[in-house]
């Protein structure tokens, strides 16, 4: 699994990608909107602005924001109108380590007549393989706001016995293994909100009412190491005597994480309750959850059908 090697969880993975959205849904969603309305808004007598700044000062604050409360009526529907979109997340995390490990020896009988040489060659091949898959719910409001900001500030809460001693989120991009490392969720965010304001977004089939844009994307990290120590021995005399020893060790490792990310806003209103923790209940979730599953599955078939003819494609070219 990813912590064999990056000391990330799978858990560790999704709450990065989930703290990555987080930040993105409070500054596009909330902090933007707060900044353009400026004194037309009032929120607890600050205005757009101000309350821009109270939120910006502390991100905890997010935790205390009450939408209802934002004056006038116009605007805090505008704000509303997104609380309740839906972040639907599918985790595939697939690992799999090879070992090839190996001894060769030669042997060689001088007489007085002739010289033999018998070769040992004796090695083992260990192979194992891991993979987890999970899906995830948020929505603007149950992430944006309703959940702690502790959830983004010590990963090991969960687990302390974890192998790295200090693990929140990061901004920063890891290159060897980029699922623990920021994502770029503000970009499908932005381009979401962008799109559905100004470009007529909406869904698939029976889904056309409901806005939706998923993002697929695929992690592939390769590691190797190799191994080939051999000595030789030059003995005088007859008989036998052992004439070369060689050690072989190869690790080979390949992960590959898949990481599909779903947007999706409803054109039927639902009311949505989260618990102290930001957590979706039920059963007012249900019919964005079953939206979001359908959504899911429908990426996975499409990218199933994608690599498909890829590897059509390379086979006919070969």
């Amino acid at each position: 699994m990813p912590d064999d090697v990056t000391g990330y969880s799978s858990r560790d993975i999704a709450t990065q990608v989930r703290c990555d959205a987080r930040y993105a849904i409070q500054d596009l969603w909330l902090i933007e909107r707060f900044k353009a309305y400026g004194k037309r808004v009032k929120y607890e007598g600050m205005d757009g602005s101000e309350t821009a700044a109270w939120l910006l000062s502390n991100r905890e604050n997010f935790y205390a924001l009450d939408l209802n409360q934002i004056e006038p009526r116009r605007e805090r529907n505008a704000f509303s109108f997104y609380r309740n979109i839906l972040l639907s997340y599918d985790f595939s995390l697939d690992g799999t380590f090879q070992n090839d490990s190996g001894l060769s020896a030669s042997v060689l009988g001088e007489f007085t007549s002739r010289a033999d040489t018998i070769g040992v060659d004796i090695g083992s091949t260990r192979t194992r393989q891991g993979k987890r898959h999970f899906r995830v719910f948020d929505t603007f409001e149950s992430l944006g706001i309703k959940t702690p900001e502790g959830l983004c500030k010590n990963f090991n809460r969960v687990t302390p016995k974890s192998k790295l001693p200090d693990k929140s989120y990061t901004s920063r991009t890891n290159r060897l293994f980029p699922s623990t490392g920021a994502l770029r969720m503000h970009n499908l965010i932005e381009d979401f909100l962008v799109q559905n304001e100004t470009g007529n977004l909406g869904g698939e089939k029976d889904d056309w009412k409901t806005a939706h844009m998923t993002d697929t994307m695929t992690f592939t990290t390769k590691t190797k190491g190799d191994l080939s120590p051999s000595t030789s021995f030059n003995a005088e005399g007859t008989g036998w005597r052992l004439a070369s020893l060689g050690l072989t060790s190869k690790n080979y490792r390949l992960d590959v994480h898949t990481i599909i990310i779903d947007l999706s806003l409803s054109s039927k209103p639902s009311t949505i309750v989260t618990d102290k923790y930001g957590r979706l209940a039920l059963p007012g979730a249900e019919p964005l959850i079953e939206t979001g599953n359908r959504n899911l599955d429908r990426a996975k078939e499409d990218n199933f059908r994608d690599d498909f003819r890829r590897l059509s494609t390379i086979v006919t070219d070969k």
